[in-house]
């Protein structure tokens, strides 16, 4: 029987900490909580500084730490989603600052292309769109990472219902040649567009959004599963 891996053991020690602060309503400090879940010092003062960082946890006046809204919001149907958008956002914000460019996640939802969430900054800026991503699948990075996912009759008719526009100088636009190369690159493999491919048009004209010059899968073959684009911003 294989030994528990490290990222196992923080998320068990991790839980055994919101066990024993969710158990006092009016507060636990921390030498109590290393009491419980006879977790030392240095490693509970690693885990609480994470809990508190992601709104798990929080600390009061007094040093004492309560449950943290994050973690009231998982406990509700209501603020389950609302909770889980809001930890992909700061991921995204993380991911984007770490990356120097706007990043943000994308799926394939009821047969279109569709942008769930982003994060851009001053040095990563969105750009202005002027092609609907719905249309232009075939022609950008998250879109052809969004097909990859899909079987083949599934790109199939995606194609038939979005003509293949050419939108750049070199953009595919035979239908037999993009879906062998679909077929030949694993949905996990990041898929990168050319710098000449720089705008989309949102169904929101208002709102603009960055444009990817990769993308990536973090699950194969899932129409469902999200992917994570991000673009640089131009020299």
């Amino acid at each position: 029987m294989h030994e528990p891996t490290a990222p196992y053991h923080s998320v068990q020690d991790a839980l055994r900490i919101l066990e024993t602060v969710a158990g006092h309503s009016t507060g636990v400090t921390d030498t109590e909580l290393a009491r419980v879940t006879g977790l030392g010092a240095d490693r509970l003062t690693i885990l609480l500084r994470t809990l508190r960082r992601e709104g798990y946890v929080e600390q009061l006046t007094d040093g004492a730490y309560i449950t943290g809204e994050s973690l009231s919001r998982l406990g509700s149907a209501s603020g389950r989603e609302q909770a889980v958008r809001e930890q992909i956002q700061r991921t995204l914000d993380r991911l984007r600052d770490s990356l120097g460019a706007a990043v943000y996640v994308s799926r394939y939802v009821d047969g279109e292309v569709t942008i769930t969430q982003y994060a851009a900054g001053p040095t990563t800026p969105a750009v202005n769109e002027w092609v609907d991503f719905r249309v232009s699948a075939h022609a950008t990075a998250l879109g052809k990472s969004l097909l990859g996912q899909l079987d083949h009759n599934g790109r199939r008719d995606h194609l038939s219902r979005h003509k293949m526009a050419r939108l750049t100088s070199r953009t595919i636009t035979s239908d037999r040649l993009l879906l062998s190369r679909l077929e030949t690159q694993p949905p996990t493999v990041p898929t990168s567009t050319s710098r000449s491919t720089r705008w989309a048009r949102s169904a929101r004209p208002s709102r603009s959004r960055p444009v990817p010059r990769w993308a990536a899968s973090p699950s194969p073959s899932r129409s469902s599963m999200p992917t994570v684009c991000a673009r640089r911003p131009t020299p």
